[in-house]
């Protein structure tokens, strides 16, 4: 039912860091005021996720492993599965998100067979990378108000040996 395609690309020393974008999260979206209810409560999430620099090692290979998902293809069987749901409901995370993180989660056990030792982060924006601006700078076509595809990207990289754990809270 969902069409995924995966990639991979090698972004080492082309990530672009931004402090604000793990507050991001505090942004208000519909039916949620105070922005994204994880925030403050998960541990990888801000304010309480590592920045990227001190939890991998950027001075080796790191790289974006993208999930692409055909979101029209899946609103279009939405609608014919349900056709008395809103055009929000049809596109509420809530019904595709968790799939296709483990998807993503698929194509992460993949790549490690071929690099055993990389950890990873499917949420790089709680760890201060700006993932669209990054995007954009390697010329990854996008939408950011996705209309016909959703991209999902995940961090892959070495762990930084000199990474400890801290609980600090976001920059405001």
């Amino acid at each position: 039912m969902l069409n995924v395609k995966h990639s991979s690309l090698d972004i080492t020393d082309r990530l672009c860091f931004d402090d604000r974008v793990g507050c991001w999260c505090q942004l208000p979206y519909p039916d949620h005021p105070n922005g994204c209810p994880n925030h403050g409560k998960k541990s990888h999430c801000p304010p309480f996720a590592p920045v990227a620099n001190n939890f991998f090692d950027l001075t080796k290979r790191h790289w974006f492993l993208i999930t692409e998902f055909d979101f029209a293809s899946y609103i279009e069987i939405m609608q014919t599965a349900h056709p008395s749901w809103s055009e929000r409901r049809l596109r509420c995370v809530l019904y595709w998100q968790n799939r296709i993180r483990a998807l993503q989660k698929q194509h992460i056990s993949a790549f490690r067979q071929w690099h055993p030792d990389v950890v990873f982060t499917q949420l790089p924006e709680a760890m201060q990378i700006n993932v669209l601006l990054t995007l954009r700078h390697l010329r990854v076509d996008f939408e950011t108000k996705p209309k016909k595809k959703v991209l999902k990207v995940a961090l892959v990289g070495y762990q930084n040996p000199d990474w400890l754990p801290k609980l600090e809270p976001c920059p405001v």
